[in-house]
């Protein structure tokens, strides 16, 4: 098999590999919820944090909770960069560059601080008091501190921004957008001010409680050791993720420099001419050629802002399946429409025209999607 098709093994299966990625996302975002919901009691004291953290994290440090999680993890990281590597342009929109840096820094983030809460949970020391964890990350190893709070708002944009593009074309959105943006907002904001108020706390107390601060020390000193075993395991794991993301970028840089050759001709509007490498979509073209092009569910088949009308030689591009057919049926689009995210030349010439104007915003998709089946949408690769 060559080299530029292997990202093609996921999307033989383009709604299961989706649909998997979006699902394992939703897991990973409610566990990062209900952990900022469990900060966020520091707000009030520790002994609140200790209150709710049987129910809000119970569920995921017992029983199947930890390989459910571990699961979702791994699914929604490799699915991210066979994402990447199965890109055709460097040309991607604000929010998609987000998602991709973002995306790309979670995992070495987030290493130390699972292999140190899991050093700490296997010698019991967080099982015994929240307080004995923030009296360490503050006092002991102020760097996991900041690093937990890097990781909560990496984490927390990533996953907001999924969210908010898998509940922006609903028409449900309306309703619950002008109250969910504000609270996507405020949630890691009253996270991190309950962390901060709970490690003053436990500051408090480890200066005037010498008991309590030797046990304290007592308990660090055990989880350095166990987390000091875990050095050969957690660089395996880190250098495995880092040979991975490296692959995934090469991939997408030598099919981005494939593709500035052009091979074929695409018209536009009956007004510009531009030329294209075989295998990008029409979207890939508009956005590698600086040709504004609406799309507002960012390439994924779902809005069908980007639709076009294919005026000549329809077969020069690849035939639309069946989760395109289901997308422009919803749009009621013409005969010779084409979704530009998902239509990829394979012709000499190509004449199109622009059915949506290049600004056309969420609210655009949400109308041409409520004008179909009342909202479900299609699945893109």
């Amino acid at each position: 098999m060559r080299l530029s098709h292997w990202p093609w093994m996921v999307s033989a299966f383009p709604r299961l590999s989706l649909r998997t990625r979006y699902f394992s996302g939703l897991v990973l975002f409610s566990y990062v919820g209900m952990h900022l919901a469990t900060l966020a009691m520091g707000l009030r004291s520790i002994d609140a944090i200790e209150a709710v953290r049987p129910c809000l994290m119970g569920p995921w440090t017992q029983g199947v909770g930890p390989f459910i999680l571990l699961a979702a993890a791994v699914l929604h990281g490799i699915l991210g960069l066979a994402a990447i590597a199965g890109r055709r342009t460097l040309h991607l929109s604000a929010g998609d560059w987000a998602q991709v840096i973002l995306g790309l820094l979670i995992v070495p983030l987030l290493l130390d601080h699972l292999f140190f809460v899991g050093s700490a949970q296997r010698t019991g020391l967080f099982s015994r008091a929240y307080g004995f964890m923030l009296a360490t990350y503050w006092e002991v190893t102020p760097g996991h501190a900041l690093q937990q709070v890097l990781v909560v708002v990496v984490v927390w944009i990533h996953g907001a921004i999924g969210l908010h593009r898998g509940l922006m074309l609903k028409p449900i959105w309306t309703r619950v957008g002008p109250w969910l943006s504000p609270l996507l907002f405020s949630f890691p904001t009253a996270a991190l001010l309950g962390f901060v108020s709970a490690g003053r706390e436990a500051l408090d107390k480890l200066a005037s409680d010498e008991r309590w601060r030797v046990s304290v020390h007592l308990a660090v000193d055990q989880v350095l050791v166990a987390d000091s075993k875990l050095e050969p395991v957690r660089l395996a794991v880190l250098y495995g993720y880092a040979a991975l993301a490296l692959a995934a970028v090469c991939i997408l840089l030598w099919r981005t420099s494939r593709a500035r050759s052009g091979c074929a001709t695409i018209e536009y509007d009956g007004e510009l001419e531009v030329r294209a490498r075989f295998g990008l979509s029409l979207l890939d073209v508009s956005r590698t050629n600086g040709i504004p092009h609406a799309s507002v569910c960012g390439g994924r088949g779902r809005c069908g802002t980007c639709l076009v009308f294919v005026g000549h030689s329809p077969e020069a591009l690849t035939p639309a399946r069946e989760w395109e057919r289901q997308t422009l049926r919803r749009v009621h689009a013409p005969d010779g429409g084409r979704l530009a995210c998902q239509a990829r030349v394979c012709g000499p010439r190509i004449a199109l025209a622009r059915l949506h104007p290049a600004h056309a915003d969420a609210s655009l998709a949400r109308d041409l999607v409520a004008a179909g089946d009342g909202g479900r949408t299609g699945v893109s690769t």
